[in-house]
């Protein structure tokens, strides 16, 4: 009598391991759809690669592609390489960036972020005016 052979009856025996899997794909790694912001690169006529993103789990939209293919265009050569209309839709693509940045509400992370960096750089401030006020008189009498 040899190894047990599997219920299914295919002959193989019940010890043997089979892989299902993706070619290259790492243990444990499920191949899923992305959660965060998704990174999009488009060609751009000349061959090159523009990145973009979206958001979760959406791509970037035609209007933010084309307006970083003309940042990028006038990042590599100079503004004057871009039309008036490519310059006119990158400038209010960037306002309304903006505009949107200013009126999103901000994650209490960033509130805490921005209060602590805010009182760290005055109380670096007083500090610093503190010093030079009580030292300065000792500077100058040593120089003089």
């Amino acid at each position: 009598m040899g190894q047990p052979v599997s219920a299914s009856g295919s002959g193989r025996n019940v010890g043997d391991i089979q892989h299902f899997g993706v070619k290259g794909m790492r243990w444990g790694v499920r191949k899923s759809e992305p959660s965060g912001p998704s990174a999009v690169e488009v060609g751009t006529p000349a061959g090159r690669r523009v990145q973009t993103r979206g958001g979760e789990r959406h791509t970037a939209s035609d209007d933010a592609v084309r307006a970083a293919v003309s940042a990028r265009k006038a990042r590599k050569s100079t503004v004057d390489s871009l039309s008036n209309k490519e310059l006119q839709d990158l400038v209010q693509r960037l306002n309304l960036e903006q505009q949107l940045e200013r009126l999103r509400p901000k994650r209490p992370s960033e509130q805490v972020l921005k209060f602590l960096s805010e009182t760290l750089l005055g109380i670096g401030k007083d500090q610093a005016s503190k010093y030079a006020r009580d030292n300065i008189g000792e500077l100058l009498k040593k120089k003089a």
